[in-house]
């Protein structure tokens, strides 16, 4: 899903792109180091940064973890993978993955940022 929104806003690559998302809320999706190291990067920058890991907790190196985690600018959305996303793709169309999950948590952002996948207007719809 998140290959359409690639040019659009979305990024793989915090170090090389985070700048474009200056003052906007990010999302990160994943639990080990690079997401850590791409949260942190972005919280200098971004207005807020989401965490979104599948699991209870992080797999990344206790250091990175707890940075993280004592960073103010950063939230995490525990035992969340993403279901989908929605919004306008590359293009500017109206683009949205289609999913059935047992239950969602939205979050609104501008673009996403993140390890494992993003979009650029709209939200990412989790299962939990």
């Amino acid at each position: 899903g998140e290959w359409g929104f690639r040019g659009g806003g979305v990024s793989t690559c915090a170090t090389c792109d985070g700048f474009l998302f200056r003052d906007k809320p990010v999302v990160v999706v994943g639990g080990g180091d690079t997401a850590m190291e791409d949260a942190l990067v972005l919280a200098r920058t971004s207005s807020s940064v989401t965490v979104i890991h599948r699991g209870g907790t992080f797999r990344a190196s206790h250091a990175l973890a707890s940075r993280v985690l004592a960073h103010p600018k950063i939230t995490v959305l525990w035992n969340h993978t993403v279901a989908g996303f929605k919004g306008l793709d590359a293009a500017g169309t109206e683009g949205e993955e289609d999913f059935v999950p047992p239950r969602l948590t939205a979050v609104e952002v501008e673009p996403t940022e993140g390890t494992a996948g993003e979009k650029k207007r709209g939200g990412i719809e989790g299962a939990a």
